[in-house]
């Protein structure tokens, strides 16, 4: 029997790509079409990584090192189609028979996960999000040795989804990259150098492409019982404990006097519009990724921190400002150990989309995005609060 596979739609999401982005874009747009199909996350990965080094020639997507001097343009409405089209021929291969299925990395249940991401009232969804519980999945031809390691992160965008979207899709390569390149760095700049190389790459996008738009950035790499943090914006990272929620972020806004003083310093100004700070009148937050036309006011410089990993240390929280500024971290604890106490243990990947109906039932109105990291196994932490 002839199976059927179905007609590939899509418009592309950006006028151009780079040789030097075409592969991230590529893994990206192969995952995102798995996954509208329901392909398991670490599956779409393991063949997102497959059907790029076997069509490398055909769409680019050989790795090419990244240059700020030198940036070769692909027209990626004509590329796009071409990369549907061999992902289309790629996967009826596999419906075949021809080739075998991927096998799920032991490692990859490691970091049990729970995610919701929701446009709320808005008019468009600017939010975007990536899970990793295990590096198994990426690029795993090169055998880096991180299986064992984990990244998870929440871009929220504004004035347009591009920056967010380019973040979700090209920061953890950019990760991987200082992992695996720079080993006799210390691992306590990795975020820092990791932010600072993918900064210098969106910023030549942005400025390739007439791109206007930004992102904050939550992100988190997980080692050996060390979770390496790293943000830029007014996004955050919390931390679930026995009897309380913890913010382990700092917020980059206007309302911090200090962020005033560094804007001032850098020729800006703050400004009163309709009840909130704003940088030059126009952003609420005081740094970011992309926005080129606010630096240095609008700063891509991001705060980091080591965090040890304790054995009371349950579930890591990433999160929009959407959510974390709507509920207080003693409601965001509530909330967590009202769905624990009142669902099954094997529902647990339903708790982000509780807390962000939480959040939504207390007037929110922004995109709502949640990541919660269970940093313990699920079932002992059911047993903790019954």
């Amino acid at each position: 029997m002839q199976v059927q596979m179905p007609q590939i739609r899509f418009r592309p999401p950006y006028l151009q790509t780079s040789k030097h982005d075409a592969r991230g874009d590529a893994l990206n747009l192969a995952l995102e079409f798995m996954l509208q199909k329901e392909v398991p996350l670490w599956a779409a990965n393991l063949l997102s990584f497959s059907f790029v080094d076997e069509y490398a020639k055909q769409l680019q997507t050989n790795k090419v090192p990244f240059s700020v001097d030198s940036y070769d343009a692909i027209n990626a409405a004509e590329w796009s189609r071409n990369v549907l089209k061999y992902l289309d021929e790629f996967l009826k291969s596999y419906v075949s028979g021809d080739h075998p299925l991927p096998e799920k990395p032991e490692s990859w249940d490691q970091f049990p996960y729970s995610v919701c991401a929701l446009k709320n009232r808005k008019p468009k969804m600017e939010d975007k999000h990536f899970a990793l519980p295990s590096f198994a999945v990426i690029e795993p031809q090169l055998k880096h040795n991180c299986n064992e390691n984990g990244y998870f992160a929440v871009f929220d965008g504004h004035h347009g989804s591009e920056c967010a979207l380019y973040a979700s899709s090209q920061f953890h390569l950019c990760l991987l990259d200082e992992v695996i390149n720079n080993k006799e760095e210390k691992d306590d700049t990795l975020m820092e150098r990791a932010f600072k190389t993918f900064d210098q790459r969106l910023t030549t996008r942005c400025e390739h492409e007439k791109i206007r738009s930004g992102t904050t950035a939550v992100c988190v790499y997980f080692k050996t019982n060390v979770a390496y943090l790293g943000w830029c914006g007014d996004s955050s990272i919390g931390i679930f404990k026995p009897t309380e929620v913890v913010t382990l972020s700092k917020r980059h806004t206007p309302n911090d006097e200090e962020e005033v003083k560094r804007i001032e310093e850098a020729g800006g100004m703050v400004v009163w519009i309709q009840g909130e700070r704003r940088v030059n009148g126009v952003l609420n937050v005081s740094r970011s990724l992309g926005d080129i036309q606010g630096k240095p006011m609008i700063s891509s410089e991001p705060d980091t921190r080591v965090y040890k990993l304790e054995e009371n240390d349950y579930i890591l929280f990433l999160a929009s400002d959407g959510v974390w500024d709507t509920l207080p971290e003693e409601v965001i604890y509530e909330a967590a150990q009202k769905f624990i106490t009142n669902n099954n243990s094997e529902d647990y990947h339903k708790m982000a989309q509780f807390i962000v109906d939480e959040a939504k039932e207390e007037g929110a109105t922004d995109n709502l995005t949640l990541i919660c990291v269970f940093l313990v196994p699920v079932d002992r932490l059911w047993k903790v609060f019954s």
